[in-house]
């Protein structure tokens, strides 16, 4: 592939999968470097982890997981849920209870549970106007907004997310709503913590 983007070793096989930007899915031996196979699988994908003798591949932009068996095919294709307008999640132009999509899936990487989890943005599914230098409530501080408004920035236009998928069923999800263009995160060797990079 021209653009890779993700690697993941499968230490049962030793092979090396990678996942590139142009759609090819890429298995290579570890030792050796020589090419068992090439597929395309879907265009703009990010990152691929081993799960038993399946993959799971993200696509990048959709925040899109493919679930992959042993011969390369698509089983299963699925995204983190949208998120449904509570406290937090908020319109940033009224204040009124919003929702938010999934996008931008920066991120994916092996639980030591097996689950996996994707890092991924949320986008607003509404319309935003806002003029510059001004947010709902006034003139916001250091000039255009679009990010966030209010003391805790829970109303923002584009908010991180974090989503666990066992395999490709989603699980539970979360926002992190105190940061902006979440894009890396780290996991412990026993996954009580997880370190993000904003």
């Amino acid at each position: 592939d021209a653009a890779p983007r993700g690697l993941a070793y499968d230490s049962a096989t030793d092979n090396l999968h990678v996942a590139g930007a142009t759609g090819e899915l890429v298995t290579l031996k570890a030792r050796g470097g020589d090419i068992e196979r090439s597929l395309n699988i879907d265009s703009d994908l990010r990152d691929v982890v081993v799960k038993g003798d399946h993959l799971l591949v993200s696509r990048f932009r959709s925040a899109e997981l493919l679930e992959l068996d042993a011969s390369g095919k698509i089983l299963a294709r699925t995204a983190p849920r949208p998120a449904v307008g509570d406290g937090i999640i908020r319109d940033p132009m009224g204040g009124s209870p919003a929702t938010s999509s999934p996008t931008t899936a920066w991120r994916l990487q092996t639980m030591p549970d097996s689950q996996v989890v994707m890092l991924h943005q949320r986008a607003f599914d509404g319309t935003v106007n806002v003029t510059p230098g001004m947010t709902p409530g006034g003139p916001m501080p250091g000039g255009p907004g679009g990010y966030g408004s209010g003391p805790c920035k829970g109303s923002s236009i584009v908010t991180p997310g974090l989503t666990l998928f066992s395999g490709s069923t989603v699980g539970n999800g979360g926002m992190l709503s105190m940061m902006a263009m979440a894009v890396d995160l780290a996991i412990s060797p026993d996954g009580k913590e997880l370190s993000v990079v904003s």
